[in-house]
């Protein structure tokens, strides 16, 4: 059973550290994330992108170089002595209207990561965008393993999971231009891989996360975790409309709204993932690896074709 009072308490005694935190914004993010001689974290090169630079967000470091190599039409710069493993890779991609200034950098996994990460960038560099391009389990029998979900929003839900609200947790939005870029690339994706027989799914929904040690702002531990856990997955089953299962994406458009409160600037987030999992009824049959490594050719088309359709949507 869900212990309310250790759950309240845990979280009056984390709030109150927040609100001491963020008393002045500017100096948390500064001291947080960053120091006078650049950041604590990332590469420092990320101050000499061009301004207006697209950064692929994946998880890995492995997948940020295969951004590189698949993604990019040349890469002209790998910064690769990160003791964190923030690896950094700058390159361009060509179409026949331009040439696009792109970055491929991992988040490392969770949530926090994806913060520092995410702040860290846009401190550093004029971002135009940043796009999570991630894999991810299903949670719909709508989808078969190798879709492509395009984020409309993304729900940490924990309220609804812990049973104290009836309809889903606050819904954080992908920028807008941003998605209708995903929505423009879904497309031309979509119908290249139907003449060639392919009968891939490019949806557009919900993305949920699956928080086991995190709730929003704060972390639990142990039992209580566990607890909550049980109850989020429950939640999940019961059906909630949510296609994958992201903990980052939530993170990373929530971030979009303290770029511009917090940092004055303008960074364009939104997300897609490639479910590599299939569920049926309430029960997740799990992970197939064919369909990951049959559909990440496919996901690396969809973000240079995303990258390319941002740029003819800024340019108009």
């Amino acid at each position: 059973m869900f212990d309310i009072r250790a759950f309240t308490s845990t979280l009056r005694r984390n709030l109150r550290e927040i609100v001491e935190q963020r008393k002045d914004p500017e100096e948390y993010a500064r001291r947080v994330t960053s120091t006078e001689e650049g950041p604590n974290h990332i590469p420092e090169e990320l101050k000499n992108l061009p301004e207006g630079t697209i950064l692929f967000l994946p998880g890995s470091p492995d997948r940020a170089e295969e951004i590189s190599r698949e993604v990019f039409t040349r890469t002209t710069a790998e910064y690769t002595d990160n003791g964190r493993a923030f690896y950094l890779y700058v390159g361009e991609i060509e179409y026949d209207g331009g040439v696009i200034p792109v970055a491929s950098m991992p988040s490392q996994m969770g949530i926090p990561n994806t913060e520092i990460s995410g702040i860290e960038a846009a401190i550093e560099a004029n971002l135009g965008a940043v796009i999570r391009v991630g894999t991810s389990g299903s949670m719909s029998e709508k989808l078969n393993a190798g879709d492509i979900v395009i984020a409309d929003s993304a729900s940490y839900g924990y309220l609804e999971a812990i049973g104290l609200k009836s309809r889903p947790g606050k819904r954080y939005k992908p920028n807008p231009l941003l998605l209708l870029a995903m929505q423009r690339a879904g497309r031309i994706l979509e119908k290249e891989q139907r003449k060639i027989g392919d009968n891939i799914q490019i949806v557009q929904g919900p993305m949920y996360s699956k928080l086991e040690l995190y709730l929003d702002e704060f972390m639990l531990f142990g039992k209580l975790a566990a607890q909550l856990y049980v109850a989020l997955n429950k939640s999940i089953k019961a059906g909630r409309g949510y296609l994958v299962s992201e903990m980052e994406a939530a993170r990373l458009f929530k971030l979009e709204q303290q770029y511009r409160e917090r940092l004055g600037k303008d960074v364009r987030t939104g997300a897609f993932c490639l479910a590599i999992g299939k569920v049926r009824g309430l029960e997740e049959i799990g992970f197939i690896p064919k369909a990951k490594k049959e559909g990440m050719p496919k996901m690396y088309k969809m973000a240079r074709y995303t990258a390319i359709e941002l740029h003819k949507l800024r340019c108009n």
